[in-house]
């Protein structure tokens, strides 16, 4: 239960819900940003590496285990 006192978890989930949500919108935002597509590898690297971060500073509340370091590098 002390993840959900904590606010990295909130901080990574509301990061997560917010990469949803972008994922899930319309490509109307590509019409403000007519050459983004150019770069789309790098900008997917760049949000889930910090995805990645987020949520090994996340588990890092509790003292990091093997057990935690396996899952989360298989989550990301």
């Amino acid at each position: 239960m002390n993840y959900l006192n904590s606010y990295k978890t909130w901080l990574f989930l509301g990061y997560a819900i917010l990469v949803i949500a972008f994922s899930l919108s319309s490509d109307i935002q590509l019409k403000y940003f007519p050459n983004l597509w150019r770069y789309d590898k790098f900008i997917h690297f760049f949000e889930y590496f910090i995805l990645g971060f987020l949520f090994l500073n996340m588990l890092s509340i509790k003292k990091l285990i093997f057990k935690r370091l396996f899952y989360s590098i298989i989550f990301m």
